[in-house]
């Protein structure tokens, strides 16, 4: 889901289930690619986290928090805290194995 009000976006952060925040722009090839790769993604794993797709622009002060340097670049949120990340474009494979590897690590605590 597209998330174009930073007031939602905060809310999201907030939430003890894990959310996946991928940050990108219109004009950032790579960031097409992570696009269709997190849209498959998405339907693995519905029920169990939720997506959302983030222009980097909508919000200065939240890019800042997060340290957002360079696009695309993928976080994982559990209550409020980053639980994993990554920047760039990699293959279906590797972003799943990284997401699976973060859920079992923030299970454990």
């Amino acid at each position: 889901m597209e998330i174009t009000d930073p007031s939602i976006l905060r809310d999201l952060l907030r939430s003890d289930g894990p959310v996946l925040v991928e940050i990108g722009s219109a004009y950032c090839p790579p960031c097409w690619l992570l696009e269709d790769v997190m849209k498959e993604l998405e339907e693995e794993f519905r029920g169990r986290v939720e997506f959302y797709r983030v222009d980097v622009g909508i919000d200065p002060e939240l890019m800042r928090r997060f340290a957002v340097q360079s696009i695309p670049r993928v976080l994982l949120i559990r209550g409020g805290r980053v639980v994993g990340e990554f920047e760039g474009y990699y293959p279906r494979d590797a972003v799943r194995l990284w997401l699976v590897r973060c859920l079992s690590s923030a299970e454990r605590g």
